[in-house]
């Protein structure tokens, strides 16, 4: 524990959480989704980012014409 974390009692109980968290090798967080569909959501998302990109730059529009998402 930092000398400076000492009597102030937030900082104590973070201190030993962060010392309690190092020895554990496994992640316990409950996201509510299987991994598949985090998955699904993770590229959902991107695709979604690349495709506004897509439809926003002015290089290509003669290949936009054609193909429409680019990909």
């Amino acid at each position: 524990m930092a000398p400076s974390h000492i009597g102030i009692k937030g900082n104590e109980l973070t201190d030993r959480l962060a010392s309690a968290a190092t020895v554990n090798s496994d992640v316990d967080v409950n996201i509510g989704l299987q991994l598949s569909e985090a998955y699904n959501l993770v590229d959902r998302y991107i695709v979604s980012k690349w495709q506004h990109c897509w439809d926003q730059e002015a290089t290509g529009s003669h290949y936009r014409s054609i193909e429409k998402n680019g990909f």
